[in-house]
C-alpha cells in the first residue's frame, strides 16, 4: 500500500504541477490575480504531496495528516478563485490520505506479526526436543544479560524519530508561499493556519514517538499538549518545542526557531499590511 501511495502521489505531483503553472501562466496573461494566486496554491498542494510521500513508508499516519492539510487547502482555493479543478485535487488528497491510513496499518501488522516456523518450541519432528532444550538454554543465558542493559531515564532515547528538518522547514516554506500570496487575504490566511496545524501534528507524532509526557522536572508535555500548546500559541510553543525535544535525546534548535518563527510572524503581518 505504501509503495502505492508513493507511485500514485508522484504521478499525480506532476500533473498538478503542470496545471498549477499553466494556471499561474493565464492568470498572468489575462492580468487576473485571483487565478494567479489559485495557482500557486496548487503549486502549494504538489509541495505537500511530496512531503507526504516522502514520509509514507517511515511515518505514514504523518503523510495521512499532510494529505488531509492538501485537501483542506484544495477545497478553500476552489471556493475562492475559479481553479475548480482543485476540487478533484482535493478529493484527490482525500483518497491518497486514506491509503496512506492503509499503509499504517499494514506498517502495524509487520511490526507485531510473529513468524510461527521461526519459534524452535513449536518445532515438530525427531529433533523438536533438542531445538527447545537449546532454545530454553539459551533464553537462560540472555537473561542475565538483558537486566545489565536495563536503561534509565536519563540516557538518550533510541527511537529514529527526528522531524526537525521538517519542523523547520515548513515555516519557511510557509512565510515564502504568503509572501508570494500577499495579495490574495483568503489563500494567505489558509497558508498560515495550514503551517500551524501541521507543525503542531508533526510535533505531536515527534513527541509520542519519542516518549513525551507531562514531566515538570523536565519542562515537557505530553503529545496531545504539545499539539494544543503550538496550535494556541504557535509563536511561543514552536519554539519551545525543538528547545525541549533535547530532554529526550534530540537536538536542540531554539537559535534556528525563534529565528524561522521571527521570519514567519513578519512575513505574516506585512502580508495583512499588503492586504490592507
Amino acid at each position: 500500500m505504501r509503495i502505492a501511495v508513493l507511485i500514485v502521489t508522484l504521478c499525480l505531483v506532476l500533473l498538478l504541477g503542470m496545471q498549477s503553472c499553466a494556471v499561474i501562466v493565464g492568470g498572468g496573461i489575462t492580468e487576473s490575480e485571483e487565478l494567479s494566486g489559485a495557482g500557486a496554491l496548487g503549486l502549494l498542494m504538489s509541495l505537500l504531496f511530496i512531503f507526504g510521500a516522502a514520509l509514507v513508508f517511515g511515518y505514514p499516519k504523518v503523510s495521512m495528516a499532510i494529505f488531509i492539510c492538501a485537501a483542506l487547502l484544495g477545497w478553500i482555493g476552489a471556493a475562492g478563485s475559479e481553479f475548480k479543478d482543485l476540487y478533484l485535487w482535493a478529493w484527490a488528497a482525500l483518497g491518497l490520505a486514506a491509503m496512506s491510513l492503509g499503509g499504517a496499518r499494514e506498517l502495524k501488522r509487520k511490526a507485531t506479526g510473529v513468524v510461527g516456523s521461526a519459534d524452535p518450541r513449536q518445532a515438530t519432528g525427531p529433533d523438536s526436543s533438542v531445538a527447545s532444550f537449546q532454545s530454553e538454554a539459551q533464553q537462560g543465558e540472555e537473561r542475565p544479560s538483558k537486566k545489565r542493559h536495563i536503561t534509565s531515564d536519563d540516557e538518550p532515547n533510541t527511537n529514529n524519530a527526528d522531524f526537525a528538518t521538517l519542523l523547520l522547514l515548513i515555516p519557511v516554506v510557509g512565510a515564502v508561499g504568503m509572501w508570494a500570496l500577499r495579495s490574495h487575504p483568503q489563500l494567505t490566511l489558509a497558508l498560515e493556519v495550514t503551517v500551524v496545524i501541521l507543525t503542531a501534528a508533526l510535533a505531536s507524532v515527534e513527541a509520542a514517538k519519542l516518549g513525551m509526557t507531562t514531566d515538570r522536572a523536565k519542562g515537557s508535555y505530553g503529545p496531545i499538549a504539545w499539539f494544543f500548546i503550538i496550535s494556541l500559541i504557535w509563536v511561543v510553543g514552536y519554539p519551545a518545542y525543538l528547545h525541549k525535544r533535547r530532554a529526550y535525546g534530540r537536538t536542540g534548535h531554539l537559535s534556528a526557531a525563534i529565528f524561522i518563527a521571527a521570519v514567519f510572524i513578519v512575513v505574516a503581518l506585512m502580508s495583512l499590511g499588503s492586504d490592507a
